[in-house]
């Protein structure tokens, strides 16, 4: 097993970045995961790169004896990029795009968004994709946390009609043979007609609800995937990983963790006893990451737990304080 931590140099000074590596490897820490949500300081305007913090950075950090996970920050794309390419921001079910000032607010179905995901990952790649000190690469950061897999844009509304198309082998007839659609009188002349699920005056038909979830789920592993393949092409022999929250059904963990044959999770107890919660979700886990082709009888991939609660968080309801010895116990 292997221990690690998250660190955020750009958020601290610069003359603390060899105190807290030499603390690192004090306390037996080997990986430092840094960079996930780092975009505006890798590219503060459109091609204005600055690597010179992260050089010194992982320097500072392989000095200690430390290896580097670096994260691809297309979690967070900046203001500028909003700014210039608004098609980017994912848009609600209201039809309303969703604002810039937080984080996961883009369209996985987006093409501007995945272009401008695959160039800033291909920069990165080029410049520490050889690096001694990256041994592994997390690409993105929770996708599909905040509901942010599905979109209803118009560009989301032509793919998931092209999507269905191909799905019903281009038979409309046969999606509402298989939709039950006589219902309510909802049968669909063509695919065009399928619209996204807007709020309506009462519930949607189910099968409609669960095609959109399929749909997100395959387009956010296809954009997962396009930023992997930059990856593995350019730094071969790393890990590569996605971390996902489990909570988030949105997400197939088959679809993100298979390629690889890892799942990485991030897992949040809260401060509560429940150690039976935590194993669950770590077998998920290594359950996600099993290829089809190994069957029910394989005793698991691989895991990660990429983020572990180590106290009391703030962005809960309720925010106990976390035991002596509870995370030892989680570890566990």
């Amino acid at each position: 097993m292997r221990f690690g931590v998250c660190y955020y140099p750009e958020q601290w000074p610069r003359g603390r970045w060899a105190l807290d590596a030499a603390s690192m490897a004090e306390l037996g820490l080997e990986l430092v995961r840094i960079g996930e949500f780092a975009w505006s300081r890798y590219e503060p305007a459109r091609g204005r790169f600055d690597f010179g913090w992260l050089d010194e950075a992982i320097e500072t950090l392989a000095a200690a004896g430390l290896k580097v996970v670096l994260g691809t920050p297309t979690a967070t794309p900046p203001v500028w990029l909003v700014r210039e390419r608004p098609d980017i921001l994912s848009v609600g079910p209201d039809g309303r795009p969703r604002a810039y000032g937080s984080r996961r607010h883009t369209s996985t179905t987006s093409r501007a968004y995945r272009e401008e995901a695959a160039r800033i990952v291909s920069v990165l790649v080029e410049r520490y994709g050889q690096h001694p000190a990256v041994v592994a690469w997390q690409i993105d950061n929770e996708p599909g946390n905040h509901d942010s897999a599905r979109c209803w844009s118009q560009e989301s509304q032509a793919a998931f009609q092209a999507w269905l198309s191909r799905r019903f082998g281009g038979s409309i007839d046969a999606l509402n043979e298989a939709w039950g659609t006589v219902f309510w009188s909802m049968t669909y002349p063509d695919f065009s007609a399928v619209e996204l699920p807007v709020p309506t005056i009462t519930g949607h038909n189910p099968s409609l609800l669960v095609a959109h979830l399929a749909f997100a789920a395959e387009q956010a592993a296809e954009g997962l995937a396009e930023q992997r393949a930059i990856v593995v092409a350019g730094s071969p022999g790393r890990e590569v990983f996605t971390n996902l929250y489990l909570g988030d059904v949105d997400i197939d963990p088959r679809l993100v963790a298979r390629p690889t044959g890892l799942g990485s999770v991030d897992i949040y107890p809260h401060g509560l006893d429940n150690a039976d919660d935590v194993a669950f979700v770590l077998d998920l886990a290594r359950g996600s990451a099993l290829a089809a082709e190994q069957g029910p009888e394989a005793l698991g991939g691989r895991a990660w737990i990429v983020e572990q609660q180590p106290g009391p968080v703030n962005w809960t309801g309720d925010n106990p304080a976390v035991p002596v010895g509870q995370v030892r116990l989680w570890c566990w």
